[in-house]
């Protein structure tokens, strides 16, 4: 199969973008307690927008007080790509970051000292297509263009790799142009000036209901694959402080059992944390975009348990992005992920916090 250089490129330059924009050599504070006795924790979020679909882990935590409960003081950064999320953490610049598992197991291949110590089991990236398109499959795409949020995000690489498996030299078969997400996708979509979209639930949703036909990802085995994207820290804050990283894990997953049993509560609660956000005229559709991520967070896998990927399927995971071209060389996933803190952050009482959905106020 051919090598794929242009992505691998273009995700070079992307890194060394990220890295002059971010401070570098800065010190991780989680473990220095503010004036409330609280370890304040600056939390990367992939999603300059901060849509709906962050609120389990961006929002919800902060309004419910999960995380501060458990000691933390959560600061949210939102910058464009899981890149600089995880540059932000490999710098210091962030304690903790979410992102997609393409730019995670990359950055750890360059930074030995970050490691993703939780893994979800479904967030499904994929080329998307209007409900109503005739492309029923990715090989009807050759010659056509295709659109992403960003040159450099983890949807943009999945695309790159979904239409490389499907036959396709993504450099030269197909044109990628960044057309942003939300209205200008859709409009991008609409006058024809893409005729597909890369993308992951969430900003499907969004796009799809600004189209009032929907989007549908066109057939890719990995656009179901599991593991396909995490939490990542540094592997000193892991060794040093993982009552913390135990914490904030478990204060996610509250938040994501929360906005599953009542998105639209968690909806209202992310406006009220990001009141910039708030879109009172399209509620519905924030909430869709909210339930398809917090269904897709929250269902635990085959062992029960959030944030856990058995090891087999972490690795075959990775090893499916070596040969779509999405990462250059073979990564032992045992090196790079270390989900030891699991249990601990499943240890929480899943009906009282569904109880708590069910009756807000």
């Amino acid at each position: 199969m051919m090598a794929i250089r242009a992505p691998r490129r273009r995700f070079r330059l992307a890194v060394a973008a990220a890295v002059t924009m971010l401070a570098a050599g800065c010190a991780s504070s989680a473990a220095t307690l503010n004036p409330n006795g609280q370890s304040p924790v600056t939390f990367c979020v992939a999603d300059p927008a901060l849509s709906t679909s962050t609120a389990p882990y961006a929002s919800v935590p902060i309004q419910k007080g999960f995380y501060a409960e458990k000691g933390l003081d959560v600061d949210v950064l939102a910058v464009k790509g899981a890149t600089q999320c995880a540059i932000a953490v490999s710098t210091g610049e962030a304690f903790v970051a979410f992102g997609g598992m393409t730019s995670l197991l990359f950055a750890a291949q360059q930074d030995d000292q970050l490691v993703i110590f939780y893994v979800t089991d479904r967030q499904r990236y994929g080329i998307a297509v209007p409900s109503d398109s005739p492309y029923q499959d990715v090989t009807e795409l050759k010659g056509k263009s295709i659109g992403a949020q960003d040159l450099a995000a983890a949807a943009y690489l999945y695309g790159q790799a979904i239409t490389d498996r499907a036959g396709m030299d993504p450099s030269s078969d197909v044109s990628w142009l960044n057309v942003g997400s939300g209205a200008t996708a859709a409009d991008a979509l609409q006058t024809g000036k893409i005729d597909a979209y890369a993308t992951y639930t969430g900003p499907k949703e969004v796009v799809g209901d600004i189209l009032g036909s929907g989007l549908r990802y066109l057939p890719a085995e990995m656009t179901e694959s599991p593991a396909s994207a995490g939490f990542v820290v540094r592997r000193d804050d892991l060794e040093k402080h993982p009552e913390l990283v135990a914490a904030f894990g478990k204060a996610v997953n509250e938040g994501i059992v929360f906005s599953q049993e009542n998105p639209r509560e968690a909806t209202r609660l992310h406006w009220k944390q990001f009141p910039e956000q708030a879109d009172q005229e399209n509620v519905d559709r924030a909430v869709e975009v909210l339930r398809a991520r917090a269904a897709e967070m929250s269902d635990p896998g085959e062992d029960g348990q959030l944030g856990y990927v058995p090891p087999e399927d972490v690795q075959a995971t990775a090893d499916s992005y070596v040969d779509g071209g999405l990462l250059e060389t073979s990564v032992d996933t045992s090196t790079v992920v270390d989900l030891r803190l699991a249990d601990q952050m499943n240890d929480f009482d899943r009906d009282a916090i569904i109880e708590m959905a069910k009756n807000p106020n």
